[in-house]
């Protein structure tokens, strides 16, 4: 047990110090920066293939795992303008929009990697009106708008390349109301909206001229703008005229969201504002952050404002924070930083940009760098008892049994912890030793409770426990590993199966009397342990211990062994009546046709062949949740769809037996923290994660090193993306794939798989360069086939 003890420690430390590493307290993930970018000041768009667009000093391609460049090159005319960026915008067609600090707007064909410019020229009235370009747009019919910095806004005609300008002009108003533009939005009915204003205030001086701006609804019939600006003397028009963001729900309303403590939701048909302000006695009620102006030059706003796929608000502010709001509850989220560990609880953000990809994962940029958050994401609930938990049991009242290595804890239906109970020296109807192993109530409902000496039934009329001692003697100050009670199972006839410290045995409640079994007789000072007892519904008793399994037929009295030399931590019988163990060598189910255990193998994030497998649980929809040495997964009912569950998930990977674990009411399970200091418990409904499936794309094709690029002489005749066939020659037998599965919710942990069709191989994992290689193929014809899957076990494939 010496061995057994120190092994169980060195788990302890190494655990620990994994749990502490990168785990993120806001729940935001840093992405790293792009090569050669400060990573700060960014903003991103999302084209139609999934790909994340980033910019902020050069252009960047991100697909979870990579970038993809794009710098200026003095020498290369078609490379891009200027370094320093202050928009991005992908169109339906997958081309790239860049509005530059001062180079006009660049336009990027990826298949091509080159640009097109767009400058001022002042010669020419139809083109860019100026070169400071602040946002981009694409409508409905294809056009591109253009908002500046000083030069109004700016149609595109992509086909010709004019541009039609619209100004401000202090004489009509139906104009445009100030040329500085910083927001475009097109509603569901294809009306365009335009936010203008400017934050910095040592720009324009010291003159009230910095709070003009104002929101516009351009009229395309008459070429001209409606104008919403604030009335000193109107509660509902706008709190300021600097628009920031502009939004529409899914629901159809409308939201702006100015500088200063600037929310509003609008009433298109009548042109009035609600004004959602701030209150520090309701900090629940919906508004923005906190206003904080901290830097003379510059007025706080809000940057963003998104409803992710559970209906909450997001709106993030340019130095005062994140919030987020759940209508359904009520309940507001604030974030200060995001960063993993703040400098301090004042940390500026510096928020540049924020918006939802495909997938519904939230991207934002500013100061602090690159973050994303998956609002699908779910933490799983962690309750502190001040203690580790060993073992877990609820009764029908609701009300929670954990055992401890300090005592028993009990814990009421509110969550409130109700009593303590532990070893009293002066009263023999205390418990008979503080170090719980198992819990359990037998079929006239009485709780039993099994300890590192004895085992004890509890009275709930008088709160005392009687103690039973399967070992020699009654003496409960000698520890003998046969009074060490690890599992309790009650036989047909009422009875008890009890494993022990190193044996087995019969307990006849009634007479408190024990016959003890044991493989070849075993003796006290063993080394084998028996850690868990389970009947199934044949009533075959199977005994897991630290060397093994054993099904013991109770008629005959006979062994079989299977699993030799594995340590056994679990065992379940599944609605299938599909028996599977957890060991420390993975996760295995019998096979009744070979009579033996078939290891089973999880093909998605993570495997669990060859790591710990501490406790398993079958939910009421039949999916099956194993708890591991590195996390927690989900089985699907079919016993191939596999979700996982980590550090990102707010679970710290533990240890443990069978004991420590629980289906209580509801469907809910729990899992004890025997490494911190309680338990986790969740309702598996609710913790179903984001479903989208990778989108998955064939980026590159090869003939030996070099990359194919399409041309009349070329076997690719159109860009890869268009492909459906590529021919080559009888002689042409070397080739390879690059291929991305973009799903951003954990790309980390998502899965890449790859096979070429018509050849004898299986599909095999990718490598981190996502690259699928082969030498020496046989003429014929074949299809690379390519399948990813998501952290959440939901996969996608193309060929």
């Amino acid at each position: 047990m010496k061995t057994r003890c120190f092994y169980i420690m060195l788990k302890i430390l190494v655990m620990q110090l994994a749990y502490f590493d990168g785990f993120s307290q806001s729940g935001f993930t840093a992405v790293p920066p792009p090569p050669g970018s400060s990573g700060s000041y960014i903003f991103g768009t999302q084209d139609s293939n999934g790909y994340m667009w980033f910019a902020s000093n050069g252009v960047h391609r991100f697909d979870g795992y990579t970038y993809t460049s794009y710098y200026n090159d003095p020498q290369d005319s078609t490379s891009l303008a200027y370094n320093r960026i202050q928009a991005i915008y992908a169109d339906r067609k997958g081309i790239i929009w860049v509005g530059t600090n001062g180079s006009g707007l660049d336009r990027l064909d990826p298949q091509a990697g080159v640009f097109t410019h767009y400058r001022h020229n002042p010669e020419n009235p139809q083109s860019l009106s100026n070169d400071l370009v602040s946002i981009i747009l694409e409508d409905r019919v294809g056009k591109i708008w253009v908002g500046t910095e000083g030069g109004g806004l700016n149609c595109l005609n992509p086909e010709t390349g004019i541009f039609t300008h619209f100004r401000h002009d202090p004489n009509d108003p139906a104009s445009l109301s100030m040329d500085e533009v910083r927001a475009l939005y097109e509603d569901r009915e294809g009306t365009l909206w335009i936010g203008t204003g400017f934050p910095y205030t040592f720009i324009l001086g010291p003159s009230e001229k910095y709070k003009e701006g104002g929101l516009n609804r351009f009229n395309p019939s008459q070429n001209n703008f409606t104008r919403y600006v604030h009335d000193p003397n109107d509660l509902t028009s706008l709190s300021d005229n600097r628009i920031g963001t502009i939004f529409e729900d899914s629901k159809g309303q409308f939201w702006i969201g100015t500088a200063g403590d600037g929310l509003h939701s609008m009433n298109r048909e009548k042109g009035t504002f609600k004004r959602h302000l701030y209150n520090a006695r309701d900090p629940n009620a919906l508004s923005r952050p906190p206003v904080r102006n901290i830097l003379s030059w510059l007025e706080d706003f809000i940057i963003f404002i998104n409803e992710d796929t559970n209906g909450n608000f997001w709106i993030g502010t340019l130095t005062g924070g994140i919030n987020r709001y759940d209508p359904e509850s009520g309940k507001m989220t604030h974030y200060t930083t995001l960063k993993e560990y703040p400098i301090n609880k004042n940390q500026i953000t510096g928020l540049t940009w924020g918006a939802a990809s495909k997938d519904g994962v939230l991207w934002v940029g500013g100061a602090e760098g690159l973050f994303r958050i998956d609002p699908e994401h779910q933490l799983i609930p962690h309750y502190d008892i001040g203690a580790p938990v060993t073992s877990i049991f609820q009764e029908g009242n609701g009300k929670l049994w954990l055992g401890t290595e300090d005592g028993l804890v009990v814990v009421d239906s509110s969550g409130n912890t109700k009593k303590w109970y532990s070893r009293d020296l002066s009263d023999s109807t205390s418990l008979s030793n503080n170090k719980i192993s198992s819990i359990t109530q037998d079929s006239d409902n009485n709780l039993w409770i099994g300890t590192f000496i004895g085992l004890n039934r509890f009275n709930r009329d008088s709160q005392k426990f009687r103690r039973y001692f399967p070992g020699s003697g009654n003496n409960i100050t000698i520890i003998e590993m046969r009074n060490l009670v690890f599992s309790i199972c009650e036989n047909k006839d009422g009875s008890f199966w009890l494993g022990t410290g190193t044996t087995f045995c019969l307990m006849n409640r009634k007479k408190g009397t024990y016959i003890h079994y044991g493989l070849n007789q075993i003796e006290p000072d063993s080394s084998e342990s028996y850690t868990f007892l389970f009947e199934d519904r044949d009533r075959y008793l199977w005994i897991g211990s630290s060397v093994g399994l054993n099904r013991f037929e109770k008629n005959t009295q006979t062994y079989k062994p299977y699993l030799p030399g594995l340590d056994i931590s679990g065992i379940i019988e599944d609605t299938d009546t599909v028996l599977w163990v957890g060991t420390n060598r993975g996760l295995y189910y019998f096979d009744p046709s070979n009579d033996g255990f078939v290891p089973f193998t999880i093909q998605g994030p993570g495997q669990t062949s060859n790591i710990n497998v501490f406790q398993i649980l079958e939910d009421d929809q039949q999916n099956l949740w194993i708890n591991a040495s590195i996390g927690l997964f989900r089985l699907g009912k079919n016993r191939k769809d596999v979700r996982f569950y980590g550090k990102e998930h707010g679970l710290i990977p533990s240890i443990g037996s069978q004991n420590g674990c629980f289906k209580g009411l509801g469907g809910d399970l729990f899992f004890a923290d025997y490494l911190g200091n309680g338990y986790y418990k969740f309702s598996p409904e609710k913790m179903k994660g984001n479903l989208t499936p990778p989108q998955l794309h064939i980026t590159n094709f090869k003939l030996g090193d070099s990359t194919v690029t399409p041309g009349k002489r070329s076997p690719l005749k159109l860009p890869l993306s268009e492909t459906n066939e590529i021919h080559l020659p009888y002689d042409q037998n070397v080739f390879s794939f690059d291929f991305a599965g973009i799903q951003y919710s954990n790309p980390d942990r998502n899965q890449h798989l790859f096979m070429l069709e018509n050849l004898d191989y299986d599909w095999r994992k990718a490598g981190e360069d996502k690259t699928a290689e082969y030498y020496n193929v046989p003429p014929g014809d074949y299809v690379f086939r390519v399948k990813a899957a998501s952290a959440n076990g939901v996969w996608s494939e193309k060929s």
